[in-house]
């Protein structure tokens, strides 16, 4: 009977024991699966510009803007001549190529519309028109520090200036505000182009390429017009396959290349060579031969035929060089003190292109306007 019991008694303290015994926990349930994120659409890219006057829209604040073309050309017809707009290039209409040497007056620095600022003007414009000028480029810096004179300086150009006339920014204008102020004068002047976004002139065997701004932008006033290397190289692949084309290439920047020593185009007073090496290499290496630059004003009326070293050429200038670069200076009636010590109260430039054809040469002559 015990033998029975025991086995018996112990099943029981077993059950019990089981029976106080905490069950185990539930698991947790899954976490639910997040609910999948929808992706915003990607924005729509802006759709590129028809008609000149939607690039103007789009690229009027971008300063140099960019290269592009439009499927809608415009015609302007101004100072007896017709120009077709197919993008950032601007063509003369005619038929075959520049016929003769082309004749470019050039006004470095204007920077005010002062009274004596404009006899300047005034001056240039007679002597531009004495030596048979064709066009007229106003090489950046239209204005200094007062930003009300561009208005100003825009009229005082289009009542002065008859031939076509090229003008694009320095390191003191505020984009914005030049495309506008130009691009309202438009109908009252229509030979005024802005070649901060006319960055090509197609005038049938010689071309204009422009460079408006600076590159240090330390030096380059808010919402003014500043360029890196990115912009350099981006104007070597534009020009580059119409130097190979053997057509002439003149660049228009408003700031010179790196030269050498202090005879060269770049050499400010107080800080020696300060110019661009991003252009003076792009500009070897194409080549391109013919530059026209101001932006330090006290090495103005300056020509050379090596864009690296910038040995001097001397002047009163009795033939032609197959390179030309040149420092404008400065337009305006200011007394600005040069470095051969003397102070220049206005001067501008005349470019002379030659046998276009065969390559293109060139000489200069500067102007004293007071």
């Amino acid at each position: 009977m015990r033998r029975v019991l025991r086995p018996l008694l112990f099943l029981l303290v077993a059950s019990a024991v089981c029976a106080c015994a905490s069950p185990p926990p539930p698991k947790p349930a899954p976490k639910p699966e997040p609910a999948p994120v929808e992706e915003a659409p990607a924005p729509e890219p802006d759709p590129a510009p028809e008609t000149w006057q939607q690039a103007v829209e789009k690229w009027g604040h971008q300063c140099p803007g960019p290269f592009f073309k439009l499927p809608e050309k415009k015609t302007v017809k101004a100072a007896g001549r017709t120009f077709e707009i197919s993008g950032s290039t601007l063509r003369l209409v005619q038929d075959g190529g520049w016929r003769g040497p082309l004749k470019i007056g050039v006004l470095g620095a204007i920077k005010d519309a002062e009274y004596n600022t404009q006899q300047n003007i005034k001056k240039a414009a007679r002597e531009f028109k004495k030596l048979g000028v064709h066009i007229v480029v106003a090489n950046g810096d239209l204005i200094g520090d007062e930003a009300g004179d561009l208005a100003k300086v825009a009229k005082m150009l289009g009542e002065t200036i008859k031939v076509p006339l090229f003008v694009h920014s320095g390191n003191y204008e505020w984009t914005s505000a030049f495309t506008e102020t130009f691009t309202s004068a438009e109908d009252k002047y229509p030979q005024i182009f802005n070649m901060n976004l006319l960055r090509h002139v197609d005038l049938g065997g010689v071309h204009l390429f422009s460079l408006p701004g600076w590159s240090v932008r330390q030096f380059v006033k808010p919402a003014a017009c500043y360029y890196d290397e990115e912009q350099v190289a981006a104007l070597e692949q534009q020009l580059k396959p119409v130097v190979e084309d053997g057509e002439t290439v003149i660049v228009v920047a408003h700031g010179p290349p790196r030269g050498r020593g202090k005879q060269s185009l770049d050499f400010a007073a107080n800080a020696g060579n300060v110019g661009d090496e991003a252009l003076q290499a792009m500009l070897k290496r194409v080549p391109v031969k013919f530059g026209i630059f101001s932006h330090i004003l006290e090495a103005g009326g300056r020509a050379t035929s090596d864009v690296e070293r910038q040995t001097p050429i001397k002047l009163p200038m009795r033939r032609p060089v197959d390179k030309l670069y040149l420092n404008a200076g400065s337009a305006s009636s200011f007394g600005w003190r040069m470095l051969d010590k003397k102070t220049s109260r206005g001067m501008a430039a005349v470019v002379v292109i030659d046998d276009i054809e065969g390559g293109g040469n060139a000489r200069v002559s500067f102007l004293k306007l007071r």
